[in-house]
């Protein structure tokens, strides 16, 4: 009931409209089902395709699957409605079009193309990190292990990304924040 509560005022602290209720309760659903109720038929189902829990590809798969979850979640949450988030989610398994991602489509609904470049070379830096952090451990004392120089570079070439890259400058405005619509 804690569970239940917590996620129903997490869906109403973001909007208080159903689309982010049910937003916010598509996550505790799949905690209490996927986590609680099912975990013993999914143990089972684990043992009799002998799946390896170790192996990267589980966690590929783990991560995939909470990637999924929240993308159903916030695009929900982004839409006019919860009955345009249903609808724009069947479409998606329905109209088959793998051809929006390559022809310059995916730039028609908001988002421009020095913001994609900007967020896959986010992506691209966050999956280096995490393999660093996986093979070396702290990726932190990896770098200050290194040589004086090297270490500097390093500095300076995250600072002046992040002056090169972040979001301040003309036309920035803190109130635009995300809860700054709410």
């Amino acid at each position: 009931m804690g569970l239940c509560l917590t996620w129903f005022c997490v869906g109403f602290w973001h909007g208080g409209t159903w689309k982010y209720i049910f937003g916010a309760g598509l996550y505790f659903f799949a905690v209490i089902v996927g986590g609680m109720i099912l975990q013993p038929l999914f143990q089972k189902l684990m043992e009799m395709l002998k799946v390896n829990t170790e192996a990267w590809s589980w966690m590929l798969f783990q991560r995939i699957r909470s990637f999924c979850l929240f993308a159903i979640g916030v695009s929900i949450g982004r839409s006019k409605s919860l009955m345009e988030g249903l609808r724009a989610w069947k479409t998606v398994f329905t109209e088959w079009n793998p051809w929006v991602l390559f022809d310059d489509t995916i730039f028609n609904l908001g988002l421009e193309r020095k913001d994609f470049d900007l967020c896959m070379a986010g992506i691209g830096i966050v999956v280096i990190v995490s393999i660093l952090q996986e093979r070396y451990g702290s990726v932190r004392k990896l770098v200050a292990e290194q040589n004086l120089v090297f270490r500097w570079i390093i500095y300076f070439g995250l600072f002046f990304s992040v002056l090169i890259f972040g979001c301040y400058g003309p036309g920035y405005d803190a109130a635009d924040f995300i809860y700054g619509g709410f």
